[in-house]
């Protein structure tokens, strides 16, 4: 079986990554990754897993008639089976470039891109742009074969909002490779790895995995964290990630006067073993389809602290609710991560609690077996 996958670009992002993971471990699903705006920083990770990478190389941010066009020439070339599209300027053109050259299509909901907390903030002409593209998604989603969910979060918002039948939309988790995360306590790797960051291994470290945008909460974070820096001596953060927001949140620890016990080291290709060094992972995030941010660091058997947005819920099942916060309350992160901070023991229990579970839920082979099984039942219906 030949599949064609479209999203926007090959820059890092979960949705990139994701797609990467999954298709790395299809053992009856021949993959074609087709990216049709420039940006490939992942291409070669896609190579090096023996995916083909083709890209329409199209410059400016909507360019739909030549996407369309550009996706029916490659559908004609490669004659896939089926076609899988992620994020809504790969969707929009998918759905009409499969629909015309009469090829089935799997659509991804993976951001939960239409509640009312989106819109909070946006001015007027930023709505209006909101509620042009929710227009063109819900219309043109009828176009689309079968439709998956990243949680049954995304699954939720997604049909409400786009008017979606829940019976056309299957929850299939992210997963990662559960070997490289496999937890093994190394004191002297441990200590190695934060030297190497200039980090002090003596004391406590939290580490927070996210692009630098504003929804990520890095500013709430921050402010958390230098309330418990006033009680918690010998505690230092890192903070894995590149974005628009860099300069933003660099001024900010600047402000707090945290400069010493913050590190912002950018984009990263060690992220495994940063999270394996660390001892407390942080996600203060607003909103998110399935994080594999946090997915990692359950599979490092990391304690973690959260959001409570749904989708944070979902990953802990609800019950690990030591580990979540009220979504914007400072004060109430800063108790959270203190807690935590305050007993060893516990961290390795929550640990050790999170590893068991997401190895249960978010293992690769059984994620990429799910998407095959799928494929093949769209095929059969088609």
């Amino acid at each position: 079986m030949k599949v064609l996958f479209v999203i926007d670009t090959l820059e890092v992002g979960g949705a990139e990554k994701s797609l990467l993971a999954i298709a790395s471990g299809f053992t009856e699903v021949q993959p074609v990754m087709c990216h049709l705006y420039a940006g490939d920083t992942l291409a070669a990770d896609y190579h090096a897993a023996g995916i083909e990478v083709e890209s329409l190389n199209l410059k400016g941010k909507y360019q739909f008639m030549a996407a369309i066009s550009g996706l029916r020439k490659l559908i004609r070339r490669i004659q896939p089976d089926l076609v899988h599209s992620t994020l809504f300027r790969s969707d929009v053109a998918a759905r009409c470039a499969a629909a015309l050259e009469h090829v089935p299509l799997v659509n991804s909901f993976v951001l939960d891109s239409y509640s009312p907390k989106r819109r909070n903030g946006m001015k007027l002409l930023q709505r209006l742009k909101h509620d042009s593209v929710r227009l063109i998604d819900r219309y043109s989603a009828g176009l689309v074969s079968q439709f998956t969910a990243n949680s049954h979060a995304i699954k939720s918002t997604n049909c409400q909002y786009l008017g979606v039948a829940e019976s056309r939309v299957e929850v299939i988790y992210r997963g990662r490779k559960i070997s490289p995360c496999l937890p093994v306590p190394d004191e002297m790797q441990r200590a190695k790895k934060l030297s190497e960051l200039d980090v002090d291994p003596s004391g406590t470290v939290i580490v927070a995995v996210a692009r630098l945008y504003e929804h990520k909460g890095h500013a709430e974070l921050l402010a958390a964290f230098k309330m418990a820096c006033s009680v918690h001596k010998n505690v230092h953060l890192i903070i894995v990630g590149d974005g628009p927001e860099r300069a933003a949140i660099s001024g900010l620890v600047a402000a707090l006067g945290l400069q010493g016990v913050v590190s912002l080291l950018g984009a990263r290709s060690d992220v495994i073993q940063i999270l394996a060094a660390a001892d407390l992972f942080v996600s203060a995030s607003r909103n998110e389809g399935m994080p594999g941010a946090v997915i990692e660091a359950m599979l490092c058997a990391l304690p973690v602290v959260l959001s409570d947005i749904a989708v944070h819920k979902e990953m802990l099942d609800g019950e690990t609710d030591v580990s979540l916060y009220p979504l914007g309350d400072v004060a109430g992160l800063a108790l959270t991560i203190g807690r935590f901070l305050d007993a060893p023991q516990i961290r390795q229990l929550h640990g050790w609690q999170n590893y068991s579970r997401a190895r249960a839920l978010f293992d690769i082979e059984s994620i990429s077996a799910q998407t095959e099984a799928l494929y093949q039942k769209v095929l059969e219906r088609f």
